[in-house]
Protein backbone atom coordinates (compact mmCIF):
# COMPACT_ATOMS: atom_id res chain seq x y z
CA UNK A 1 0.00 0.00 0.00
CA UNK A 2 2.49 2.06 0.66
CA UNK A 3 4.80 2.12 -2.51
CA UNK A 4 1.31 2.87 -4.68
CA UNK A 5 1.75 6.02 -5.66
CA UNK A 6 -2.23 7.35 -5.00
CA UNK A 7 -1.58 6.33 -1.32
CA UNK A 8 0.13 9.79 -1.03
CA UNK A 9 -2.90 11.45 -2.57
CA UNK A 10 -5.12 9.02 -0.41
CA UNK A 11 -3.39 10.48 2.77
CA UNK A 12 -4.01 13.80 1.79
CA UNK A 13 -7.66 13.39 1.78
CA UNK A 14 -7.82 12.38 5.07
CA UNK A 15 -7.03 15.25 6.71
CA UNK A 16 -7.70 18.93 6.83
CA UNK A 17 -3.99 20.01 7.72
CA UNK A 18 -4.65 23.13 8.50
CA UNK A 19 -7.39 22.32 11.22
CA UNK A 20 -4.98 19.32 12.82
CA UNK A 21 -2.02 22.07 13.45
CA UNK A 22 -4.17 23.96 14.82
CA UNK A 23 -5.26 21.96 16.96
CA UNK A 24 -2.39 19.83 18.36
CA UNK A 25 1.00 21.50 17.03
CA UNK A 26 0.01 25.36 17.14
CA UNK A 27 0.31 26.14 21.02
CA UNK A 28 4.05 24.60 20.60
CA UNK A 29 5.20 26.47 17.89
CA UNK A 30 6.96 29.27 17.45
CA UNK A 31 9.39 31.39 14.72
CA UNK A 32 11.84 29.22 14.19
CA UNK A 33 11.32 26.30 15.91
CA UNK A 34 12.41 23.15 14.63
CA UNK A 35 9.70 20.55 14.04
CA UNK A 36 9.78 16.94 13.00
CA UNK A 37 7.30 14.89 10.93
CA UNK A 38 7.76 11.33 11.71
CA UNK A 39 6.12 8.89 8.86
CA UNK A 40 5.50 12.68 7.15
CA UNK A 41 4.12 11.02 3.79
CA UNK A 42 3.26 14.04 0.98
CA UNK A 43 4.45 16.05 3.55
CA UNK A 44 0.74 18.14 4.03
CA UNK A 45 0.66 18.25 7.80
CA UNK A 46 4.51 19.85 7.72
CA UNK A 47 3.73 21.87 4.86
CA UNK A 48 0.79 23.72 6.99
CA UNK A 49 2.74 23.80 10.06
CA UNK A 50 5.57 25.92 8.44
CA UNK A 51 3.59 28.22 6.75
CA UNK A 52 4.48 31.41 6.32
CA UNK A 53 1.95 32.89 9.16
CA UNK A 54 3.85 30.15 11.73
CA UNK A 55 7.73 30.35 10.10
CA UNK A 56 8.73 26.82 12.11
CA UNK A 57 11.17 25.16 10.03
CA UNK A 58 10.53 21.70 9.44
CA UNK A 59 12.35 18.13 8.18
CA UNK A 60 10.09 15.09 7.73
CA UNK A 61 11.14 12.03 7.71
CA UNK A 62 9.29 8.89 6.10
CA UNK A 63 10.40 4.94 4.97
CA UNK A 64 8.87 5.40 1.76
CA UNK A 65 11.13 6.71 -1.28
CA UNK A 66 8.06 7.90 -2.84
CA UNK A 67 6.21 9.64 -0.12
CA UNK A 68 9.44 11.41 0.09
CA UNK A 69 9.36 12.83 -3.71
CA UNK A 70 6.03 13.65 -3.46
CA UNK A 71 6.51 15.74 0.10
CA UNK A 72 9.09 17.47 -1.67
CA UNK A 73 7.88 18.28 -4.86
CA UNK A 74 4.31 19.14 -2.70
CA UNK A 75 6.66 21.55 -1.09
CA UNK A 76 9.41 22.98 -2.89
CA UNK A 77 8.70 26.71 -2.80
CA UNK A 78 8.66 26.57 1.06
CA UNK A 79 12.58 27.01 1.89
CA UNK A 80 11.89 26.44 5.78
CA UNK A 81 11.23 22.53 4.79
CA UNK A 82 13.31 19.49 4.16
CA UNK A 83 12.53 15.42 3.83
CA UNK A 84 14.89 12.58 4.13
CA UNK A 85 14.08 9.19 3.95
CA UNK A 86 14.54 7.40 7.43
CA UNK A 87 13.27 4.74 9.70
CA UNK A 88 12.04 6.06 13.12
CA UNK A 89 13.22 3.01 14.97
CA UNK A 90 16.70 4.42 13.57
CA UNK A 91 16.50 7.94 13.12
CA UNK A 92 19.57 10.02 11.72
CA UNK A 93 19.59 13.03 13.59
CA UNK A 94 21.44 14.27 16.95
CA UNK A 95 20.31 13.75 20.11
CA UNK A 96 18.54 16.67 21.09
CA UNK A 97 17.95 18.44 17.85
CA UNK A 98 14.37 19.30 17.69
CA UNK A 99 11.72 21.27 19.47
CA UNK A 100 8.89 19.58 18.67
CA UNK A 101 8.29 15.55 17.34
CA UNK A 102 5.20 14.42 15.93
CA UNK A 103 3.77 11.33 14.48
CA UNK A 104 0.34 10.62 13.16
CA UNK A 105 -1.06 7.08 12.38
CA UNK A 106 2.65 5.58 11.93
CA UNK A 107 3.36 3.48 14.85
CA UNK A 108 0.31 0.71 14.17
CA UNK A 109 2.87 0.07 11.02
CA UNK A 110 6.30 -0.15 13.05
CA UNK A 111 7.29 -3.46 13.95
CA UNK A 112 9.59 -2.24 17.23
CA UNK A 113 7.09 0.57 18.83
CA UNK A 114 9.09 0.82 21.98
CA UNK A 115 12.46 1.81 20.29
CA UNK A 116 10.32 4.12 17.68
CA UNK A 117 9.05 6.11 20.41
CA UNK A 118 12.53 6.06 22.33
CA UNK A 119 13.69 7.33 19.43
CA UNK A 120 11.26 10.37 18.53
CA UNK A 121 12.19 11.17 22.31
CA UNK A 122 15.42 11.12 22.10
CA UNK A 123 16.00 13.69 18.96
CA UNK A 124 13.61 16.28 20.73
CA UNK A 125 15.18 18.92 22.69
CA UNK A 126 14.59 19.17 26.79
CA UNK A 127 11.87 20.77 27.48
CA UNK A 128 10.37 19.78 23.96
CA UNK A 129 7.37 18.15 22.89
CA UNK A 130 6.64 14.89 21.62
CA UNK A 131 3.13 14.39 19.99
CA UNK A 132 1.91 10.91 18.70
CA UNK A 133 -1.65 9.95 17.61
CA UNK A 134 -2.84 7.19 16.51
CA UNK A 135 -5.31 4.17 15.59
CA UNK A 136 -7.83 2.39 18.07
CA UNK A 137 -9.53 -0.25 17.23
CA UNK A 138 -11.02 1.86 14.59
CA UNK A 139 -10.22 -0.70 11.55
CA UNK A 140 -11.47 -3.69 13.62
CA UNK A 141 -15.20 -2.46 14.83
CA UNK A 142 -17.68 -1.89 12.50
CA UNK A 143 -21.68 -1.59 12.79
CA UNK A 144 -23.96 -3.07 11.98
CA UNK A 145 -21.77 -6.30 11.62
CA UNK A 146 -21.45 -7.56 8.80
CA UNK A 147 -20.19 -11.45 8.75
CA UNK A 148 -17.95 -11.16 5.23
CA UNK A 149 -16.81 -7.99 6.01
CA UNK A 150 -15.30 -9.30 9.41
CA UNK A 151 -13.93 -11.93 7.60
CA UNK A 152 -12.48 -9.73 5.18
CA UNK A 153 -11.01 -7.71 8.44
CA UNK A 154 -9.93 -10.88 9.76
CA UNK A 155 -7.53 -11.91 7.03
CA UNK A 156 -5.92 -8.73 6.36
CA UNK A 157 -5.04 -8.01 9.75
CA UNK A 158 -3.45 -11.87 10.40
CA UNK A 159 -1.65 -10.75 7.49
CA UNK A 160 -0.63 -7.62 8.85
CA UNK A 161 0.43 -8.83 12.03
CA UNK A 162 3.50 -10.77 10.19
CA UNK A 163 5.17 -7.23 9.80
CA UNK A 164 4.08 -5.57 13.73
CA UNK A 165 0.91 -3.96 12.65
CA UNK A 166 -0.84 -3.25 15.52
CA UNK A 167 -4.74 -2.06 15.17
CA UNK A 168 -4.98 -0.82 19.00
CA UNK A 169 -1.92 0.94 19.07
CA UNK A 170 -3.50 4.08 20.45
CA UNK A 171 -4.45 2.52 23.49
CA UNK A 172 -0.51 1.92 23.57
CA UNK A 173 0.77 5.64 23.54
CA UNK A 174 0.60 6.66 27.17
CA UNK A 175 2.57 3.50 28.14
CA UNK A 176 5.05 3.71 25.14
CA UNK A 177 5.54 7.67 26.18
CA UNK A 178 5.68 6.86 29.97
CA UNK A 179 8.34 3.90 28.77
CA UNK A 180 10.56 5.93 26.79
CA UNK A 181 11.18 8.30 29.93
CA UNK A 182 8.26 10.89 29.25
CA UNK A 183 6.56 12.11 32.89
CA UNK A 184 4.79 14.95 31.98
CA UNK A 185 2.10 13.22 29.86
CA UNK A 186 -1.24 14.93 28.49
Amino acid sequence: IMEDPREGSRLEQKIDPETWVRTYLEPHLFPGAQVLDVGCGPGTILGAAASQGRRARGTGVDLAPIRIRQAQQKNAENARLQFVRGDVQELQFESGTFDVVYSRMLLQYVPDKEKAVAEMVRVCKPGGKVLTQDLDGQLVWHYPEDSLMQQTVTRVLTSLRQSGFDPFVGRKLFWLARNAGLDNIK
